[in-house]
């Protein structure tokens, strides 16, 4: 392993993406920096992808959450597990054969024994590689050790600081991450008496304090979110982290991870392999301050919406870009700041070079707000979409509305912006028909970008589902049977520890059930979508729409000059009402005609035109195929009759 110096270590541990550094230990270095402390981050995550490949690395990383592979494949290098504990893993979880799992391997509903094996290679592996990372980290004797634990870092992080401590008693060892966040940092300090302290929350505000207490033999049992075996013993630590201002944060250097990178691949492609920069310009979340959806997990001290100045944020982006020229830069925000839209996005739209950027947005977005991004090099988001109902929506506290959800899909498809979105199902209170309504509503959306994914919603600790369970007509909750494999410790301990979590619920009918309609209409929507089509030309004194939806009636329309004007005038979300007090009574019936063809949606007392306008949008050459086929089609029928 490669060599290095310093008295502090920052490490991140698998399993977490090898593509881009980490920001919190890239800021945590800067922050110290700037106040005199030499720092370094070893990526041991990087060098465990180069030892099991990076093929087996991503497929552990894209396994089911609720499997939870990767914590369990360096749960053996903490614990000692028998060897029927290791056979009922491989039984109920690998196999699927417990029905609180899922295939981990595709819709296959059987692993191939394969698979199987190689798991269990890479776990014996994990022994010697943590082994390895320790004597590594003790050859620089440094005086502190600081682990971020992030989603499946857990285990290889506490494994990796037993074994420092071990060897090095005088080392001083630290965790933080959302692993350790509130009362998951207290029970890792009830349980592993080898971590001195847990900062709980954002570290950057704190760290300073924490490593000058500890260069100056100082007690830091009282600093805040600072969780020690003496305060916790005592009950005298608080949860509320010390923050500071975002224009205050430093602006972070990640030379070591792509040092670290270059050294174990000379030959990498930077760019044609996807590796990024991280971004960040907000913390937290506008909307979840005003009304928190009910299944985030962003809790009181991380949903708290803060960004920094647009011209901090242009600063900072400038100089990522003058610095790593060579990849694309990743956005981690939970939301867009709308003010940004003042200075910061027409900044981007004037730079020469575009930056490939992806925004967390809220589905309510103008259409010239949609554009602005685009011009920007905005051109993937993730719009908060989750549903096409208003009723689950309103049972989300999304929002938004169905029709909302819609419009921002068709205007992308429009402007040329990937939205990625899902749907999720199993909010206390929907109906049977909400998703009856979903599954005939999704025939008519072809066109637009399906969703990447979707299913039943996570329990997650700290979202108000998880809060005020009674209240949502949950009962039951525990962790995720997987943590059962990973520590031998009791339930309440587990459920300490724990983030996911599962719960019980009343439902007159099953939840397969009754989302059997949407489900399959996704499915279809998905195959369907490469040549489904609905675009218009417009012609002045006419509209012309061609239409390669399953759905369609023909493949091409004449509109003449009263449904033009219908057609344009719901291009956004407006009321039946509004339509016909602005065009007149008469066009009542040209309403009608055009929800017949399935031109417009009527939801509610609402009306939405679903074509998409020909020119920023270009159908692809399958389109324009199955135009032609179609046309052939109905001209071959048309000389029949």
């Amino acid at each position: 392993m490669t060599s290095f110096t310093s008295n502090i270590t920052l490490v991140s541990m698998p399993f977490t993406s090898t593509l881009e550094p980490s920001i919190g230990l890239s800021l945590l270095r800067g922050q110290l920096k700037e106040h005199g402390h030499d720092s370094q981050i070893r990526y041991f995550a990087i060098q465990f992808e180069e030892r099991i490949t990076k093929r087996w690395y991503d497929f552990i990383m894209n396994t089911p959450t609720q499997s939870l592979v990767g914590e369990w494949i360096f749960s053996g290098a903490l614990f000692d597990q028998s060897d029927e504990d290791i056979r009922q893993f491989i039984r109920d979880v690998l196999r699927a054969e417990h029905p609180d799992f899922t295939p981990i391997h595709g819709q296959a509903s059987r692993i191939d024994e394969s698979i199987v094996q190689r798991v269990l290679d890479i776990r014996e592996a994990a022994r010697e590689f943590v082994e390895e990372c320790a004597e590594s980290v003790v050859q620089d004797a440094p005086q502190i050790l600081g682990l971020t634990s992030t989603f499946q870092q857990h285990l290889a992080s506490l494994a990796l600081a037993k074994r420092v401590k071990d060897k090095l008693p005088s080392c001083h060892i630290l965790m933080g991450g959302a692993n350790c966040e509130k009362e998951m940092g207290v029970e890792i300090i009830r349980q592993f008496p080898f971590v001195d302290a847990v900062v709980s929350g954002e570290a950057e505000g704190i760290i300073v304090q924490l490593v000058d207490c500890i260069k100056n033999n100082r007690t830091y049992d009282d600093l805040p979110a600072v969780f020690t075996q003496k305060n916790v013993t005592d009950g005298k630590f608080s949860f509320n982290p010390q923050t500071i201002a975002m224009d205050d944060m430093p602006v972070p250097e990640y030379h070591d991870f792509f040092d670290q990178v270059h050294a174990l691949r000379p030959n990498v492609d930077l760019y044609n392999e996807g590796y990024r920069v991280p971004f960040e310009t907000s913390r937290g979340c506008w909307w979840g301050a005003k009304s928190h959806c009910t299944f985030c997990g962003l809790n009181g001290s991380t949903l708290n919406y803060r960004s920094k100045s647009q011209e901090r944020a242009r600063t900072e982006l400038a100089s990522l870009i003058d610095n790593y020229t060579f990849q694309e830069v990743s956005v981690v925000d939970n939301i867009l700041d709308m003010k940004y839209f003042a200075e910061f996005i027409p900044w981007l739209a004037t730079r020469e070079e575009k930056v490939n950027l992806f925004y967390e947005v809220k589905a309510n977005l103008r259409k010239d707000q949609l554009q602005a991004l685009k011009d920007a090099g905005i051109v993937r988001i993730q719009p908060g979409i989750e549903s096409l109902s208003d009723r689950v929506l309103q049972l989300m506290k999304k929002g938004v509305s169905g029709l909302q959800n819609i419009q921002l899909l068709k205007w992308s498809e429009e402007i040329g912006i990937t939205p990625n979105w899902n749907i999720l199902w199993g909010f206390p209170g929907e109906r049977p028909e909400d998703y009856d309504s979903m599954a005939k509503l999704i025939p008519l959306l072809t066109h637009l970008e399906p969703p990447s994914s979707n299913g039943t919603i996570r329990l997650d600790r700290f979202s108000p589902h998880f809060e005020k369970p009674n209240a949502f007509g949950f009962y039951n909750i525990r962790p995720f049977k997987s943590y059962e494999y990973i520590y031998p410790f009791s339930p309440n301990v587990l459920y300490n520890l724990a983030y996911f979590f599962v719960t019980d619920s009343h439902r007159d009918i099953p939840l397969a059930a009754y989302t059997l309609s949407t489900r399959n209409a996704v499915v279809d929507w998905k195959k369907q979508h490469v040549s489904s089509a609905l675009f218009y030309i417009d012609k002045g004194d006419y509209i012309i729409v061609f239409d390669t939806r399953a759905v369609a009636l023909k493949p091409s329309t004449v509109l003449n000059a009263q449904e033009r004007e219908v057609l344009l005038a719901c291009d956004k979300a407006v009321s039946r009402r509004k339509v016909t007090e602005d065009l007149g009574q008469e066009i009542a019936t040209t309403i009608d005609q055009l929800i017949h063809a399935k031109f417009l949606i009527e939801h509610g007392e609402l009306l939405l035109a679903l074509p998409v306008k020909l020119g920023r949008f270009q159908p692809s050459r399958a389109v324009w195929q199955e135009i032609e086929r179609l046309m052939g089609i109905e001209e071959t029928q048309s000389a029949a009759s």
